[in-house]
């Protein structure tokens, strides 16, 4: 990691180091790193190992500066990483509060490989709404290369006891203070790691882990505050887009159901029961739900009040991404590679961004292979009079 921060194109930054209270010899390492940034690091070393959120938020005082990056330790970052992402911030305007380059991929041992797709490579920057969509389905601004400004990031901090969801919690929360930046350069590799602290939980942990983390982020004002940005005949779209999305996040039907009531109780209470379409979709869930007197209740309600048909077209734009896109996520870990796995887990790399990002919209959109480990969403909310957007 010195030899990385040594070698970056632009030196215009200030280094803080946190030794999340190792037991090696890290700290005495960490030490001999004034010797090259003199007063521009600052070295701190926590009490107790605070994982990677606690020790963010446990330090976060020290950065006296209006943007700052993340440098994760077991990543590997290219000599322009903090270069590009400095001209960004140079040339951002204000309501950008986030600016992402993509990732490449390299093993667990260091050897690089081909990425999967990176939703950068697909999507632009647009509105708050569909921001908060692509994001809840699929999360879409990676900590190791990214660049947020200090006070939204301050400002939506919130649990850091679990690995559970926190970074997408949080994410979710930034589309209510601005909009996000993504640059299509690859200035870093992630390194692909089934035992790091977010792929080393157990499923039962992962899926209540995001059930509780959804439910604290749609009864924030953050939520509230996206959902106001929304006009009145693309609540019902929104609305449509969100429990589809959350659907696909939450694959635990009980679950969903109860963090679907729980997000209409919390807009009936919000807009005082005088939403029409909130009225509409609220009575259609009760009514599914088999409770015949607030279903009954809520309909006639929304009788008084401007209603839309609920129907079923979505903010996003999604396509399905092939499993062999993503080869180190697999459903059964005895299952052979195929071919084309192969092929892209170990010459993928070699191609030219632009041509690969080509190859993958030329994948993705034409649905090649069954399988798909995830999705994303190329689009920003329907709007008739814009004839570049597309909706389903």
């Amino acid at each position: 990691m010195l030899e990385q921060l040594i070698s970056q194109d632009s030196q215009k930054f200030n280094l803080l180091v946190v030794d999340n209270n190792s037991t090696d010899e890290s700290l005495l390492y960490l030490k001999t790193w004034s010797n090259f940034f003199g007063d521009r690091i600052t070295l701190v070393s926590n009490s107790i190992n605070l994982g990677a959120h606690g020790s963010m938020r446990n330090n976060l005082d020290l950065i006296q500066t209006e943007w700052f990056a993340q440098i994760h330790q077991d990543d590997f970052y290219f000599s322009n990483h903090i270069h590009v992402l400095s001209q960004e911030i140079e040339n951002s305007t204000p309501e950008i509060v986030a600016i992402s380059t993509l990732m490449g991929s390299m093993t667990e041992n260091g050897k690089r490989i081909g990425s999967p797709p990176r939703a950068a490579m697909f999507i632009s920057d647009h509105d708050q709404p569909s921001a908060l969509v692509q994001n809840l389905r699929t999360h879409c601004v990676p900590d190791p290369a990214s660049a947020f400004r200090v006070n939204t990031y301050k400002s939506t901090l919130s649990q850091w006891h679990s690995t559970s969801f926190p970074d997408t919690e949080q994410i979710l929360k930034f589309c209510a203070h601005g909009i996000f930046k993504y640059v299509p350069k690859e200035t870093m590799l992630y390194r692909e790691n089934p035992q790091s602290q977010s792929h080393s939980i157990n499923k039962s942990e992962s899926i209540l882990g995001t059930y509780i983390a959804l439910t604290r982020f749609f009864h924030s004002h953050e939520f509230i505050s996206i959902f106001n940005l929304v006009e009145n005949q693309k609540k019902t779209i929104f609305l449509d887009s969100i429990f589809n999305a959350i659907e696909f996040r939450l694959p635990n039907r009980t679950l969903f159901q109860l963090l679907k009531i729980s997000i209409l109780e919390s807009l009936l209470n919000i807009t005082e029961y005088s939403d029409g379409v909130v009225l509409s979709y609220s009575a259609e869930t009760f009514s599914s739900l088999g409770f015949i007197f607030p279903s009954n209740l809520l309909l006639n309600l929304s009788k008084l009040h401007e209603t839309h048909p609920l129907g079923k077209p979505s903010i996003t734009r999604v396509r399905e991404l092939l499993d062999f896109l993503e080869p180190q996520v697999k459903a059964n870990p005895n299952h052979k590679k195929s071919l084309l796995s192969s092929i892209h887990q170990n010459f993928g790399h070699l191609i030219p961004l632009k041509l690969r990002v080509r190859l993958w919209r030329f994948f993705i959109g034409r649905r090649l292979a069954p399988g798909a480990m995830s999705q994303f969403n190329f689009k920003p909310m329907c709007q008739s009079e814009n004839k570049d957007v597309e909706c389903e």
